[in-house]
């Protein structure tokens, strides 16, 4: 890191090595909350040298979300995707932030533009479920779980983490559904897996 600051030092327009150092700060801060301001200011730097970088839009919103400024994290996503409208990762990121920011209505929304945008793609509702489970929201978990298969039916992977959402809820019946059509679109990967989950409900 030192290096890294004395050749900014001497080239101090450098974006990239203001975005990676941003980035590296922001990454630090699960280790050290202040860590966060010194990221701030090469995200403000990176922002300064290339305000059209939507990478930079990204971290700065990851930056805001870490720090507790949730209105600011969704509006510089909402900037990005003004950016440029057709770029998938930009909603999938807008998405994402959305609903750890607790705006569930611009996650909903933005996952029903990816819809037509990534058609076949339940990446990015995955990736929002993931959310909605780390803040112990089931219900969102399990419908965004529903939005991923709707898009990719023959996902093995969707199938067998909704089958433990069903079971979650109490719904064995579909559990045992999903957990058997895993095994069928993969029965390599799924098969055992499924087997043992049938024996563990049955």
């Amino acid at each position: 890191i030192a290096a890294a600051h004395r050749y900014l030092e001497r080239s101090p327009n450098n974006v990239r090595l203001q975005m990676a150092l941003g980035t590296l700060y922001t990454r630090a801060f699960a280790f050290d909350s202040s860590y966060a301001s010194k990221a701030r200011v090469h995200i403000a730097e990176t922002l300064r040298l290339g305000p059209n970088r939507q990478q930079a839009h990204f971290l700065s919103a990851e930056n805001y979300l870490l720090t507790g400024q949730a209105k600011e994290a969704v509006q510089e996503l909402e900037f990005a995707v003004s950016l440029e409208p057709s770029y998938v990762e930009a909603h999938s990121h807008l998405a994402l932030i959305s609903a750890y920011a607790g705006r569930d209505d611009i996650a909903q929304a933005t996952i029903e533009k990816l819809k037509k945008l990534a058609p076949g793609d339940g990446s990015h509702a995955v990736r929002v479920a993931g959310a909605y489970l780390k803040l112990q929201n089931v219900e969102k978990t399990f419908e965004y779980y529903n939005i991923a298969v709707e898009l990719d039916p023959q996902n093995p992977e969707y199938r067998a983490n909704i089958a433990l959402l069903y079971l979650e809820r109490g719904l064995k019946e579909d559990a045992i559904r999903e957990a058997k059509k895993a095994a069928e679109l993969d029965p390599v990967n799924y098969g055992k897996r499924s087997e043992d989950f049938l024996k563990q409900i049955q």
